[in-house]
């Protein structure tokens, strides 16, 4: 071979080398800002669901702590009605007594019996209440699966995409490559 052809040899796989590097360099900037933006993305759908799920979690220790008021309420109210009527009782064994307390027993029986009424009401309440948390917490349940999938689903399509790149890298490396096939790459003025 002549020192010419040796040049022109040189100097075309110099150029073949150069169309590489610009190949891999758009495949791997390209990756890049995929994978930039995915990581966005996930970043995002995390914090909103933390966010979410942190709110719920007050939400349902307040519920739960609020029944548990409640029924600490009730049963101090139970309490103070069987005490009641227990001095009922005995005040019946004396006419006098009965007389001079009837009144004051039967207002605060029916003090009793109203705040027990309302404590009834507030009890279903919280407990409705803490249902419909629960149900949210299922919901948020449910949408955490469903980011999982996601991110499993976009770690496979990040797969992909990486040997894609190693394999369009390793194609364009390959002395066969026509000039037609890195056009068919967008590789077609180097």
């Amino acid at each position: 071979m002549e020192l010419s052809e040796l040049r022109s040899q040189v100097d075309h796989d110099r150029q073949r080398a150069k169309d590489i590097d610009v190949a891999n360099a758009v495949l791997t900037k390209t990756f890049n800002e995929r994978e930039e933006e995915l990581c966005l993305k996930l970043d995002k759908m995390a914090a909103d669901f933390e966010a979410d799920y942190e709110t719920m979690r007050n939400q349902l220790d307040d519920a739960s702590r609020e029944k548990a008021e409640l029924e600490h309420k009730l049963d101090i109210a139970l309490r103070e009605r069987a005490e009641i009527e227990h001095q009922f009782i005995m005040l019946e064994a004396s006419k006098v007594s009965i007389e001079e307390n009837a009144d004051r027993i039967l207002e605060r029986d029916n003090m009793l019996s109203s705040e027990y009424d309302k404590l009834q009401v507030e009890l279903k309440h919280a407990t409705r209440e803490l249902c419909e948390r629960q149900d949210e917490n299922n919901q948020l349940t449910k949408r955490l699966a469903s980011i999982k999938q996601e991110i499993e689903r976009l770690a496979q399509d990040n797969a992909a995409l990486v040997e894609s790149v190693k394999f369009t890298t390793e194609k364009m490396k390959s002395p066969e490559i026509s000039h037609k096939k890195r056009k068919v790459f967008g590789f077609g003025n180097f």
